[in-house]
């Protein structure tokens, strides 16, 4: 069953269905030779089980396998309590407000976007020279421009992103498939033709990217609790079950 969020459609999947999916992303990506992801992991390929065998780990053993490979990324993910997951899509128009993962102030992908936005390192990386780039920042823009020439020949519906956001208003961000964004975001600016493609500061659907062919792009949405307003519902909590008994007072 669908549920709606906004004008976001949001069907809930179960959290081992998207660790499965970034499992099998991470494992195709070293099958291939790449690198496992922009930020400095632990795991290396010897960790990551070959893709077809995804599908026969345990919900237990996918995670950990992940949690291995990807322990910064995927860190917020826990067995004892797991994510609320959705698949949604995000099209044009809310593309742009879509955040990088997040790295340390002028490294990784905030060395292509200090604002985080896919939209600003695509035009970073357009206007740069790859080689140049390589030397200066830890993120493999040869591979962001090796995807985006083969969007237009991609068979079939896209990947979905792997994305994390909290509850309240708090930004999207894509936690896999961050070079797969930069490319879609290149393909987005050159439809527009324009240059401009959306203003990253902007709400999602500001109407910013105009008419422009790009297809709604499919997104695994892992939404965690504030983490202001929990405690303070379990402070409620606690309060009620002391008045009930049911609870000792704290010393």
């Amino acid at each position: 069953m669908n549920t709606t969020n906004g004008s976001v459609d949001l069907e809930p999947v179960p959290q081992s269905a998207v660790v499965r999916h970034w499992l099998r992303s991470e494992s195709d990506a070293a099958a291939v030779g790449r690198t496992v992801g922009p930020v400095a992991a632990a795991g290396t390929d010897e960790t990551l089980p070959a893709p077809d065998r995804v599908e026969a780990l345990s919900d237990a053993a996918a995670l950990d396998a992940l949690l291995t490979a990807k322990p910064g990324a995927a860190g917020f993910l826990s067995r004892r309590e797991p994510v609320a997951w959705y698949r949604t899509a995000v099209d044009a128009d809310r593309f742009p407000a879509l955040k990088l993962i997040e790295s340390p102030e002028g490294m990784l992908w905030r060395a292509l976007a200090p604002d985080r936005s896919p939209v600003t390192a695509a035009r970073t990386v357009v206007d740069s020279d790859p080689a140049a780039l390589a030397r200066t920042v830890d993120v493999d823009a040869r591979r962001i421009l090796a995807i985006r020439r083969s969007l237009d020949d991609e068979p079939g519906p896209a990947s979905p992103f792997v994305v994390r956001t909290r509850r309240g208003r708090a930004p999207w961000t894509i936690v896999d498939g961050n070079h797969r964004a930069v490319a879609r975001a290149i393909a987005l600016l050159d439809e527009t033709q324009t240059g401009r493609a959306g203003d990253a500061t902007e709400p999602p659907g500001d109407g910013t990217a105009g008419t422009v062919e790009f297809p709604p792009q499919p997104v695994y949405l892992g939404v965690l609790p504030n983490p202001v307003a929990r405690p303070a519902r379990e402070r409620l909590g606690g309060f009620v079950r002391r008045l009930l008994g049911r609870e000792p007072a704290p010393v």
